[in-house]
């Protein structure tokens, strides 16, 4: 089966990260559009309205020890993993709410990911998991059935599986919620798959809850923030050189390359870290 443009991109690639001063967001959104089609992640099911508001609700993962963390922090190569749920915001259904919810779609399946970060060098191992088998996955490493038929449609599914089988189950403490990053996203990406860019905004973290995963992990559900982040922050990910075009839309926008981790920005503000810093 060949690999869809998605899975192309995840394999080993450059990345790199700018944070943008949010009045410049909108320009460089337009500058963007112009060269790159949106791309959202939309699954079987999902309602296709105009002007919808795509966000995103991430998930790391850690052990009590902060084990994962405190690797992320010293530099160097290390591994960090995450679940992340999207949903969409439908406005043009408020008339026909009753509750704030009611204007909400999303998917309940989480797509787990591990992700492996040397330089500005990254690779990503991706699967969807349905959220109620989360925890038996991390305990045992077992891959259920319906696991198993999400991974269909993708060419290196189980080899997949058992990346994140093996790292899960390899820790000598348990993995547990450690730190919960909800934003808002504009993604745009070519048909090859060679070259994704994202722009973050919105973005806030939160001290995971007890209930998180038994409701859609809307940010009205999340609680009060513990950080909230002034800057839009763009990542572009590509296999080859950065097009001189987004170069010079970055450079027009203001825009400081700075190696950001949401992972460390949020693990630190739940923990109050004062020695952290977001970045990798």
């Amino acid at each position: 089966m060949p690999l869809s443009a998605d899975e192309q991109l995840t394999r080993a690639r450059r990345e790199f990260k700018y944070l943008v001063p949010a009045g410049g967001a909108r320009d460089l959104v337009a500058h963007i559009a112009a060269e790159l089609a949106d791309h959202h992640h939309a699954e079987k099911g999902s309602t296709a309205l105009p002007n919808a508001r795509h966000h995103t609700t991430t998930v790391y993962f850690d052990t009590p020890s902060r084990t994962l963390y405190r690797a992320a922090k010293a530099g160097g190569a290390h591994r960090k993993l995450r679940a992340r749920e999207y949903y969409d915001i439908h406005p043009e259904l408020v008339e026909l709410a009753t509750d704030p919810m009611d204007m909400v779609r999303y998917h309940p399946i989480l797509w787990l990911e591990l992700k492996l970060r040397d330089g500005d060098h990254s690779e990503k191992t991706r699967v969807g998991i349905p959220k109620h088998e989360l925890h038996n996955f991390f305990t045992t490493g077992e891959a259920s059935a319906e696991m198993l038929k999400l991974q269909r449609a993708n060419a290196s599914g189980a080899v997949a599986i058992e990346k994140l089988r093996r790292f899960a189950t390899s820790l000598d403490e348990p993995l547990d919620a450690s730190c919960v990053i909800n934003y808002r996203r504009r993604a745009f990406q070519d048909p090859e798959g060679g070259l994704r860019v994202t722009l973050d905004y919105e973005l806030s973290a939160f001290a995971p809850t007890a209930e998180l995963f038994e409701a859609p992990m809307v940010r009205q559900r999340l609680g009060r923030s513990v950080h909230d982040e002034p800057h839009c922050i763009v990542e572009v990910k590509t296999h080859q050189a950065m097009p001189a075009w987004l170069q010079a839309a970055l450079l027009q926008q203001g825009a400081k390359q700075a190696p950001f981790s949401k992972f460390i920005m949020g693990s630190g503000a739940v923990t109050a870290d004062n020695q952290g810093s977001a970045k990798e």
